[in-house]
C-alpha cells in the first residue's frame, strides 16, 4: 500500500459511542509514525477500489439482504452484486453498468470532496458560482478535474494524484473527526502511538494500528456507514436528502436505482 507521513493533530472528540463502534480485536503491533494511505494493493497501479454503495448496481437490493453479497473486481474495481444472477446482466452492457455506479458513487461522495480546485492543475472548479468540474470516477474514487487535459494527466501518474486527494482528506477531516475510538478495537485513539490513518470513498478513518486496516477491506460498507453515522450526529457532511428520497423511490419501483446524468460526468475503468 502506498503511504505518506502526515503530521500530528489532536483529535477533538465529539461521538464516542465505544459500545457501538468497539469490536473483538488482537494482535495489534507494528506502531509507528502517522501514516493515511489509499485502500488497495501495494501495487499502486493494481489496487482495487473498494466498493462502498450498499446496493447491488443490477438490482437495487440492499446488499446483505440475500446473503452475503458477491464480489468480482473489473479493471482494478470492486463491485458487489447481491446475487450471482445479477453478475450476467452487469456484464450484458458494462458501458451502461459503469455509468449507472459512476452516477451513484459521484453523489455519494461528493460530500466528502475535499477541495475545490483541480488536483493536477490546481484551476479552480467553480467559476462565479458555477460548477465546472469534470467528474470521473477512478477505482472506485471519485476525482475532480478541471479539463480533459487534465484527465490525461491523471491517467498518466494516478497514484501521485490520489495520495494527494488523501491528504487534502485526512486534513479536512481531521480535526473535527466524530470518533476518538477505534473502529475496530474500541480502544481510544492515541493510546498505542499516533493513530494509523486511511482514506477510503472519500472518508478518512483513524485506526489504533495499521493491524486494523484489513477487517475494514474486508467490508468496507459497513465502516463507511459506521462513519457516515457519526459525522451526521455532528450534523457534517449530510447526505443530499432529494437525492435520498429519489433512490427511495426508485427502489420501491425496482429499477435498480439507475438515475438520469444531470452532470458533466466522465467514465474511467
Amino acid at each position: 500500500m502506498r503511504s505518506l507521513t502526515l503530521s500530528a493533530c489532536v483529535c477533538f472528540a465529539a461521538f464516542s459511542p465505544a459500545a457501538v463502534f468497539a469490536q473483538a480485536h488482537d494482535g495489534h503491533d507494528g506502531h509507528g509514525a502517522q501514516t493515511t494511505t489509499t485502500a488497495g494493493h501495494d501495487d499502486p497501479e493494481g489496487w482495487t477500489g473498494p466498493y462502498t454503495l450498499d446496493t447491488c448496481p443490477i438490482s437495487g437490493e440492499k446488499l446483505g439482504s440475500m446473503g452475503d453479497p458477491i464480489v468480482r473486481e473489473y479493471d482494478g474495481r470492486e463491485v458487489r452484486f447481491c446475487c450471482k444472477g445479477c453478475i450476467k446482466d452487469f456484464e450484458a452492457d458494462l458501458t451502461a453498468s459503469w455509468a449507472a455506479v459512476d452516477e451513484a458513487m459521484i453523489k455519494d461522495q461528493m460530500r466528502y470532496y475535499p477541495s475545490e480546485v483541480c488536483v493536477v492543475s490546481g484551476e479552480p472548479l467553480i467559476e462565479d458560482g458555477e460548477d465546472i468540474a469534470t467528474d470521473i470516477v477512478y477505482n472506485n474514487r471519485l476525482i475532480r478535474l478541471c479539463c480533459k487535459m487534465c484527465k490525461r494527466k491523471f491517467k498518466a501518474d494516478p497514484a501521485k494524484f490520489v495520495a494527494e486527494l488523501d491528504q487534502a482528506a485526512a486534513e479536512a477531516q481531521r480535526e473535527h473527526y466524530p470518533l476518538d475510538t477505534c473502529p475496530i478495537s474500541g480502544g481510544t485513539l492515541g493510546s498505542m502511538g499516533e493513530p494509523d490513518e486511511m482514506v477510503i470513498a472519500g472518508r478518512l478513518f483513524r485506526f489504533c494500528c495499521p493491524a486494523c486496516r484489513p477487517k475494514v477491506e474486508a467490508d468496507p460498507l459497513k465502516y463507511v456507514q459506521m462513519i457516515d453515522a457519526a459525522w451526521q450526529a455532528q450534523g457534517m457532511f449530510m447526505p443530499d436528502m432529494m437525492d435520498m428520497d429519489h433512490a427511495d423511490h426508485d427502489n420501491d419501483h425496482g429499477d435498480g436505482g439507475h438515475h438520469d446524468d444531470g452532470g458533466h460526468h466522465d467514465h474511467d475503468h
